[in-house]
Parts: C-alpha cells; sequence; structure tokens
C-alpha cells in the first residue's frame, strides 16, 4: 500500500516530478544523471541532453504516471522516455513499444528502401520508475528489456529499442551500495516516497549522498528542484489538490467493491474525500496555516475546520 503525505510531498507525486523536470534549462542536469547513472548499470551511453518535456500518461490521476520525454544527441537521434508509475500498470512494457513503434514509423518516408527506413530510425530507450515490482519474485533493482535472438549465444537482435525497469521498493531487500549512482537515486526517491520525508532528511541520514550530490551536479540539482517544490504555495497546492483526487478515487474503488457498484461510487466518493481532505486539514492546522487558506484547499466549512482546531 502506497501511503502519501500532506506536509511532505512525495518526489513521485505528479505535479512534483513533473516540475522537477520541467525542461532543459531547468532540468536537464537532473534528466542527465538519472539517464547516464541507469544507462551505466547496462554499459550504454547517450550524447548531450537537448530537450525535456513533461506530460501526462492519463487524465486519470489514480491511474496516471508522469511521462518526462528526453531528446539527447547519439551517433543519431536518441528519444529517452522516462516513465514514473506509483500505481501497478501491467501495460507499460505493451505501451513501450507501442511508442517505439509509433517513433518508428514517423521516420519513415513512403518510398523509403529498406536501408533508409533502418538509417532513419531513432534509438528509443525507455526508462520506468516503479513504486511497484513489475517483478514479484526479483529483488534485482534493474531489470532490461531488450529484443534478443532466442538461440544461443544470446544477442541483441535491435540495437534501437531498450527498456528499464527500475523497481524502487527493491532498495530495501539489496544490500546498501552509495558507490553506484543509481542506487544513490533509488534510495532518495524511495524513502522520501514511503517515509513521508523531504529529500533534505534524507540525505542527512545517509552521508554517502551528501557526498554524492557533491560531485553529482544532476543529482544536487534534483535536490535543489525538491526542496523549491516543497516550499512552494503554488506547488504545495497543485500536490494537494492531487491527492484529493486520489483519495477520492480510491474511495470510490473501495466503497464500489463493498456496497456494490452504484451504492460503491455514491458512499466511497463521499467518504474518500471527506477522509482525506480532514487528514490535510489537521495537518496544516498543525503546520499553523491560515484557517481560509486550509477551506480553500481542502473545501472544508469554517466550523468543521475550526471544530478541528479545537480538537487538536
Amino acid at each position: 500500500m502506497t501511503h502519501f503525505y500532506a506536509d511532505v510531498m512525495s518526489p513521485l507525486a505528479d505535479p512534483v516530478i513533473s516540475g522537477i523536470f520541467a525542461n532543459v534549462e531547468v532540468a536537464g542536469k537532473a534528466a542527465d544523471s538519472l539517464i547516464r547513472n541507469t544507462l551505466a548499470t547496462d554499459g550504454e551511453t547517450i550524447g548531450k541532453i537537448l530537450k525535456v518535456t513533461p506530460q501526462y500518461t492519463s487524465d486519470d490521476p489514480l491511474l496516471r504516471g508522469c511521462r518526462i520525454d528526453v531528446d539527447a544527441e547519439y551517433t543519431k537521434k536518441v528519444e529517452t522516455l522516462i516513465e514514473v508509475q506509483v500505481n501497478p500498470d501491467p501495460t507499460i512494457l505493451q505501451r513501450n513499444l507501442f511508442g517505439a513503434a509509433y517513433k518508428f514509423v514517423n521516420t519513415s518516408r513512403k518510398g523509403d528502401s529498406h536501408r533508409e527506413l533502418a538509417a532513419n530510425m531513432p534509438r528509443i530507450i525507455s526508462i520506468n520508475l516503479l513504486a511497484y515490482k513489475i517483478r514479484s519474485k526479483s529483488n534485482e533493482l534493474v531489470h532490461p528489456v531488450k529484443i534478443l535472438y532466442t538461440k544461443p549465444p544470446q544477442e541483441v537482435a535491435i540495437n534501437n529499442f531498450s527498456v528499464y525497469n527500475i523497481q524502487l521498493p527493491a532498495v530495501p531487500d539489496i544490500p546498501p551500495n552509495f558507490e553506484d549512482g543509481l542506487y544513490c537515486w533509488c534510495y532518495a526517491l524511495y524513502t522520501a516516497h514511503t517515509q513521508g520525508k523531504t529529500i533534505e532528511e534524507v540525505l542527512k541520514m545517509q552521508p554517502e549522498l551528501q557526498t554524492f550530490a557533491k560531485y553529482d551536479e544532476g543529482f544536487q540539482q534534483f535536490c535543489d528542484r525538491f526542496d523549491y517544490f516543497s516550499a512552494n504555495p503554488t506547488e504545495r497546492e497543485k500536490y494537494a489538490n492531487w491527492r484529493l483526487a486520489l483519495m477520492r478515487q480510491a474511495g470510490e474503488l473501495q466503497g464500489a467493491r463493498e456496497e456494490g457498484i452504484v451504492e460503491g461510487l455514491t458512499k466511497g466518493r463521499a467518504e474518500g474525500r471527506a477522509e482525506e481532505a480532514t487528514e490535510i486539514a489537521i495537518r496544516l492546522l498543525e503546520k499553523n496555516y491560515p484557517i481560509t487558506e486550509i477551506v480553500e484547499l481542502t473545501k472544508l466549512s469554517d466550523e468543521v475546520i475550526i471544530s478541528l482546531k479545537n480538537s487538536l
């Protein structure tokens, strides 16, 4: 079960991760670090990061994951797709493949020979940051996916496409290795996400992470950007609204299971919304937020907020 916290924003939340990786001017170093440290686990490399564009994979906040499209140089063009998924998605590998196929098709021109088609194919790299295990029986942190020949010797059949599935829940199951850049990234993301800590708090827990941040400019940029978003009222409001939407829909689903589709949707919607709004209101009161701001964020009445404040 994934838990979110109102007072500390999760680094994997839609509005947070998309803001951290905003564009090449703002987030180029962070994206560059995450990609290079991931590819290093498999001996891959890329050239200069050219463009970073966050976008959503779904309009449904309960199912949605943030996708970050990254254009980079290579011997020829490289397109890297970093997808962040908080909730299990059994179709993610199919979508990776379909997305690559779409890119390949768009590079072809009518009348191209086979050689020309192959020469124009971009290099597609998909990196999936998963808050769940895509392979439940494995505690490996990274699971590369390649298109291979099925008979030995084992060789890559198509070099233009590869996927790196990163299982963040594997972090506590493997020996710590803070000399590995990707492990440092994953430890910070997983710990902040599951324990409700700021990145600054996570860095203080592990001096090795502070050392990594000193020589890895991209990871340091990620830490700085996260701190900025955690302190920015506008971004906190986006995060609170995102959490409300998650809880609202989670309440709908749970109610539907217990009471039946029609009755459950009605009951779950109300319970999920009220429970989440109350939880956020309490945490904001503990942080001494003004009542007017809490009313605006949670949509609870003044009377309810005052009653909660008195109970504290």
